[in-house]
């Protein structure tokens, strides 16, 4: 059963998904690094109270139409498939989504997802600490401060909300002592990273785990807003300190003014040139949209040409189909996309992709 789970969650044809079969206790994960490191927190307090809980763990985001169908979808299989040999909990943002389609599973809110007790696992005999993590992911912050057209994650999260230095600090040297010598900062939006203490930045924090850890090889972060007003600062940090990951990983969305704007964002197309040049040295990774309304053939021709200004340091990131999410402001936008345009666009973004990684593995 558990083979065939597996492989049906390898058949869906999408980056969104992430899974961890070992005895007693499968995870799955839909959405970003954050839900993620999430997950890993919860299969500690499972693993803690019972080494083998017969569990499937289901880690949901609504954030976009894609994950909300694709959570659908792996429920559906688990209740028709799974359900009768494990209990089946549902956590993270789609919870309350989720909660009346499978009463018949447990459905934990956010509120309670780290209070053991609302999974209603029974005890079992532990001994000793289940200790592992994911893949170096440190989690510094939650929510966002933004309201982009496209997206739901400030509606679901709420504002930003950062993790106190001293407490991340600790996350990172827990994780090096187990031997993970590689860390990536993560969260929503971490160019929104405010010490809820003393205000501190970023680029503070970054400075502060480098100088106050023993045995860190490398860190590195996820999602930078392009519009941040240090992001020049900190291309310059990563330059010039050892310890930083040579690598920046860019919320672009877009390689358009005319769809920025429409999307609700705070950077324009000059900007993402700006960075580029000034990025001599350092591999780029966007995350792009295609098709969001109003998007013509010379925006979206636009967005190619900034993959190809940055091809000789330039990784592939998340890129993305829209998808017209109820309740987002893109949704409402009359002059949509037709799906066989998206579709055509999206094929030619990783083409272009593909030779390029072609180019650089040669």
């Amino acid at each position: 059963m558990i083979k065939e789970l597996v492989e049906f969650l390898d058949s869906i044809k999408t980056n969104l998904i992430t899974h961890d079969e070992e005895p007693g206790l499968i995870s799955i994960s839909i959405g970003c690094d954050l839900n993620r490191v999430e997950l890993e927190k919860v299969k500690r307090l499972i693993k803690n109270r019972n080494p083998i809980p017969n569990v499937i763990l289901v880690n949901t985001c609504v954030a976009y139409q894609e994950c909300t169908d694709t959570c659908d979808s792996i429920l559906k299989y688990i209740k028709d498939n799974c359900s009768h040999k494990y209990k089946i909990c549902i956590i993270g943002c789609g919870f309350e989504y989720f909660r009346n389609l499978y009463p018949e599973f447990t459905v934990v809110s956010k509120k309670d997802q780290y209070n053991i007790e609302a999974y209603n696992i029974p005890e079992g005999n532990v001994y000793q600490e289940y200790a592992e993590t994911v893949l170096g992911l440190v989690k510094i912050q939650s929510g966002c401060n933004c309201a982009c057209s496209y997206c739901q994650i400030y509606k679901i999260r709420g504002k930003s909300v950062s993790e106190p230095k001293e407490e991340i600090l600790k996350e990172v040297q827990r994780q090096i002592n187990l031997g993970i010598k590689d860390i990536t900062l993560t969260g929503v939006n971490v160019s929104q990273y405010e010490d809820p203490n003393d205000k501190s930045d970023l680029l503070f924090l970054l400075y502060y785990i480098i100088h106050n850890t023993e045995g860190l090889r490398s860190v590195e972060m996820y999602s930078i807003d392009p519009a941040w007003d240090r992001i020049f600062d900190l291309i310059n940090f990563i330059k010039n300190e050892p310890k930083m990951s040579k690598s920046l990983y860019l919320a672009a969305q877009s390689g358009s003014t005319n769809v920025l704007k429409r999307m609700g964002r705070k950077h324009d197309e000059q900007r993402l040139l700006d960075i580029i040049k000034e990025s001599e040295g350092i591999k780029l990774r966007y995350d792009i949209i295609v098709g969001h309304p109003g998007e013509t053939e010379e925006d979206f021709r636009k967005t190619l040409r900034l993959i190809e200004l940055s091809q000789n340091h330039s990784m592939i990131g998340g890129q993305s189909k829209f998808t017209a999410h109820p309740g987002t402001a893109s949704y409402y936008m009359e002059d949509k996309v037709p799906e066989e345009v998206i579709d055509e666009r999206f094929n030619r973004l990783i083409a272009l992709e593909n030779e390029l990684i072609e180019k650089v593995n040669q």
